[in-house]
C-alpha cells in the first residue's frame, strides 16, 4: 500500500520505503499521502497520512445515555455477561464483529433491564 519512498537521507532524495499500514483489509485505507517529516533532521522518515474508512453497519445505535444506570441490577447483568460463551461466539471473528456483537448484546440487555430515562 505504501508505494512512494518513506526515507529521506541527507541530500532530500528519498530512498527506501520503511513503513507499512496494517489492516484487516487493503480497502479501508485510502488517499495515502507522504508529507514532509517532523523535525529538522538529516535523515528522518517521511510522515505518512492517510483516510481509514471505517465500517458502521450496527444493527441498533447503543448511546448509553439512554439509560438510568443508577437503577442498574450489576448483578444481574455480571451473570448474563459469565453465560455467554465468548470463545464460541467470537472464535475467528474480526474485530468489528466482535465490537457489534457486544453492543447487540448491550442494546438488548438494557433496553429489557434498565429504566430507560
Amino acid at each position: 500500500m505504501v508505494v512512494e519512498h518513506t526515507f529521506k537521507v541527507s541530500d532530500g532524495c528519498t530512498t527506501n520505503t520503511l513503513d507499512l499500514i496494517l489492516t484487516t483489509c487493503e480497502k479501508r485505507v485510502t488517499n495515502i499521502v507522504n508529507k514532509p517529516p517532523l523535525g529538522g533532521l538529516n535523515r528522518v522518515h517521511t510522515v505518512l497520512s492517510w483516510m481509514f474508512k471505517t465500517i458502521n453497519n450496527l444493527a441498533k445505535m447503543f448511546d448509553s445515555r439512554s439509560y438510568n444506570f443508577f437503577r442498574g441490577d450489576y448483578y444481574l447483568f455480571m451473570n448474563n455477561l459469565k453465560s455467554i460463551d465468548w470463545e464460541s461466539s467470537l472464535e475467528n471473528k474480526d474485530v468489528d464483529y466482535c465490537y457489534e456483537f457486544f453492543l447487540n448484546y448491550c442494546y438488548d440487555f438494557f433496553t429489557a433491564i434498565y429504566a430507560q430515562v
